[in-house]
């Protein structure tokens, strides 16, 4: 019984030993050493600006309000702004999103109808990424104010692209003009 211990505990401390070397061998040779930094063949840095109307209709809601805006600096209330950027990949290339602090949405606006919070005015309007986050927009002065314009920053990761093609597809409510919008969005491409 007790070479039968024994025997099973030399079995474990091998295996164990063995698991460990592959390890180590696999990621960077020896002990105490950093393996090798796996490179992207091809990185990519894209920057797509909404300067046309663009949007991926399956990808919203059924309605907003009264309506739709595809269009920059539309001054129409009670209508949301939506577009989809569509990432430009070309034919030789396959790309995936890279995980990067570089990867951003940025929106420009400003208040079609500007009014204190909780009013049925700008003051309550939000922005939101299509099967992602979405958050407010306006932390509105007392009384509303003039129209003003602001920018919001948005980070973005890869989970909030939508594939086929690849793609982020965005909304804001309904009482706000989008005066720009822009996704910076790191790529990582090899050739096919």
């Amino acid at each position: 019984m007790k070479t039968m211990k024994y025997n099973l505990r030399n079995l474990v401390l091998v295996s164990v030993a063995a698991l460990f070397l592959t390890t180590a061998l696999t990621t960077g040779g020896t002990f105490g050493q950093a393996g090798p930094t796996t490179q992207c063949p091809i990185p990519q840095h894209v920057t797509l600006n909404a300067t046309t109307p663009a949007a991926n209709m399956a990808d919203f809601p059924a309605n907003c309000s009264a309506g739709y805006e595809q269009n920059l600096n539309g001054g129409t209330p009670n209508r949301c702004y939506i577009h989809t950027f569509n990432l430009p990949v070309p034919s030789e290339l396959c790309c995936q999103c890279v995980e990067s602090k570089k990867n951003f949405l940025t929106i420009g606006y400003k208040a079609l109808q500007p009014g204190p919070p909780n009013s049925p005015s700008s003051a309550n309007d939000t922005w939101g990424i299509i099967g992602g986050p979405s958050g407010p927009l306006y932390a509105p002065p007392v009384g509303g104010g003039p129209p003003w314009q602001r920018t919001k920053t948005i980070p973005v990761t890869c989970a909030m692209l939508k594939n086929n093609p690849l793609r982020l597809s965005f909304l804001v409510q309904d009482d706000t003009q989008v005066t720009s919008a822009k996704l910076d969005l790191d790529l990582c491409c090899v050739k096919k």
